[in-house]
């Protein structure tokens, strides 16, 4: 009976099965490299930026910045930065919040690093209905990917 279930079974899936039995199957490679975790989401705010931060390709980095709700400051950042692509923002609205562990509120912007050098990210602290730049505190973030 056992037989006549292998002869019925594809000739694909009979191959496979009898590689993972020898631990040869095809695709092993493949899984061990897909098993290869991404390194964690690194973490950043204000006491970072005087710092170089350091990423790998493949590697997120979460920017958390402090804001003011209330009198309507908020950050912005100022150009995407060549080496990230953004995953999360606030909604390009300096108005947008998410809360922290506290009460205080911040912008939290996502990024992820898909290629190596150096690149910076800069954001504007301000209310965006003022046009004076000397109205606006600026914070500039230095990032090495590798």
């Amino acid at each position: 009976m056992l037989l006549s279930l292998v002869a019925c079974q594809p000739m694909q899936e009979r191959a496979l099965d009898q590689g993972l039995a020898r631990g040869t199957a095809p695709d092993s490679g493949r899984a061990r490299r897909e098993s290869v975790q991404a390194p964690p989401t690194l973490d950043i705010d204000l006491a970072n930026a005087a710092d170089p931060i350091r990423l790998q390709v493949g590697q997120a980095v979460r920017v958390h910045l402090p804001a003011s709700p209330a009198s309507g400051y908020g950050w912005e950042l100022q150009e995407p930065a060549a080496l990230l692509s953004i995953e999360a923002d606030p909604g390009g609205d300096p108005l947008t919040f998410t809360r922290s562990g506290s009460d205080s509120r911040v912008m939290s912007w996502r990024f992820r690093a898909h290629d190596r050098g150096s690149t910076l990210l800069k954001f504007r602290y301000g209310r965006p209905w003022e046009t004076r730049a000397d109205s606006r505190r600026t914070e500039t973030f230095h990032i090495d990917v590798r």
